[in-house]
């Protein structure tokens, strides 16, 4: 009985210790005139300010462009040294979940095939939310 008592009070005392709160932030690029065919374009996205330390728990991305339909483009997302594909030109994943959101992000973008394309497509603007979770302890803000 008395185990029970102290690890509830335990229990109860690390809860209010530590305490965790979701964060949201969008980071967003403008667009450009793609026209090279099988080259990665690159999309730096930082934040404008110092995020606290924080741990993805998702991420959504929308890539944007002029034209209502765009051949299959090829998405990728990369984020300290790691990168991983993204399936479309919008979506949510969570294969970045548990890594820290601090950092610089790019988001990658291919058209298929290869040489120069006159026409082009038109990118509007690429856009990232990152959704992340704060530990936070007694006495930080």
């Amino acid at each position: 009985m008395q185990w029970r008592q102290l690890s509830l009070a335990l229990l109860l005392f690390v809860s209010q210790w530590g305490k965790a709160s979701s964060v949201s932030e969008t980071l967003c690029h403008s667009g450009q005139h793609l026209t090279q065919r099988g080259m990665w374009y690159n999309f730096p996205l930082h934040s404008p300010q110092p995020r606290p330390p924080a741990r993805i728990t998702q991420i959504n991305w929308q890539v944007r462009f002029l034209a209502s339909s765009v051949p299959q483009i090829d998405v990728m997302l990369c984020h300290r040294g790691i990168c991983h594909r993204l399936a479309g030109l919008s979506g949510v994943s969570q294969q970045f979940r548990g890594i820290d959101s601090e950092g610089a992000w790019q988001l990658q973008l291919r058209l298929p095939g290869s040489g120069v394309d006159t026409l082009g497509e038109q990118l509007v603007r690429v856009c990232l939310t990152l959704n992340s979770q704060v530990n936070q302890t007694r006495g930080t803000p």
